[in-house]
Parts: structure tokens; sequence; C-alpha cells
């Protein structure tokens, strides 16, 4: 019995990693284009200009958002769903615990385009209306933290996106905690 598991193991161990490195080759050759044409550049342009024969394509401003909108999110969602988590699993009350549950569960199984486009339509222009400019009054002037919230008055920035991300991960996050 103990031989089988380690050989099923070991033949599992060595699929995992033949699934990596094929996964590696896949992403490396698929981009070899990219890497020869533009070189590093590609990561440190900041020019994204898909215009035939004029072609310019700067990655930087892509990648800043997505790690700030990414770290906006994980600020305000990873304590909200472990304390949820925690609320959850320490309520004696079935009467509490058992309908927020299956409430988180719910809402994580929501898609999430389906939070991005209700995040777009209506918690975005309440962030612009309301709480952008008592953050930007408040907290705009501090070095860094005051850089979120000199986006675009009137359409989104990285604070609204990584509140509408928060929003997205938190069920998940919360159901996975639990």
């Amino acid at each position: 019995m103990e031989r089988t598991f380690r050989s099923t193991t070991l033949v599992v161990a060595v699929g995992l990693i033949a699934l990596i490195l094929a996964l590696i080759t896949v992403l490396v050759s698929g981009s070899a284009r990219v890497w020869t044409r533009f070189g590093l550049g590609f990561v440190t342009g900041q020019m994204w200009r898909p215009v035939s024969g004029r072609e310019a394509f700067g990655a930087l401003p892509l990648i800043y958002g997505t790690l700030i909108t990414s770290a906006i999110a994980s600020v305000i969602a990873v304590p909200v769903s472990v304390g949820l988590a925690l609320l959850m699993n320490e309520v004696r009350s079935a009467w509490i615990r058992n309908p927020l549950a299956s409430f988180v569960d719910v809402l994580a199984a929501i898609p999430s385009i389906v939070y991005g486009l209700w995040g777009l339509f209506v918690l975005r222009p309440v962030l612009d209306r309301d709480v952008e400019p008592f953050l930007r009054a408040t907290v705009g002037h501090v070095p860094v933290v005051g850089s979120l919230f000199h986006g675009n008055p009137s359409g989104p920035d990285l604070f609204t996106a990584g509140v509408i991300l928060s929003i997205m991960v938190l069920p998940i996050a919360t159901a996975l905690s639990r």
C-alpha cells in the first residue's frame, strides 16, 4: 500500500513539473516575436500605439495599474474577508451563521464580469461624486496615497478600480478563509 502511494505521488510530482515546464515553454515561444521586435522596451515603454507601420507597445502603465489596483483590493478585501470568515466560524447561533454562509457562497458564484459592470455603472458614480472628492480634500496631499485620487474626475481611476476589484474578491476570499 505504501509503495503504491509513493509511486503515485512520484508520478503526480513529475507530471506537475512537466506541466510547469510545458507552460513555460508555451509562454516563451508565444511571446518570442514580441521580445525580438520590441525587447525590454515592451515592459519599460509607456506608449501603446497599435497603428500599422508605427507600432509601439509599452506595457508599463498596464503593469503599474494592475499592481496598484491589486494592492488596493488586497488592503481592503483581506481584512474584511478574514474577519467575516472568523465571524461565521465563531458565531454559535445557526440562524445567523447559516444564512450568512449561504449568502457568501452565492456571492462567490457570481461571475466577475457582473461585479465589474455593476461597479462601473452603479458604484463608480457614487465614488466619483461622494467618496473621492472627500478623499482628495483630506488625504489628497499625502505624497504616495494622494496620487490614487488624482485620476480622471469624471471617469475610472486606480482607486475606483481597486475598490471594485476588492468587492469582486471579497466573497471568494471569505469562502476560502472560512
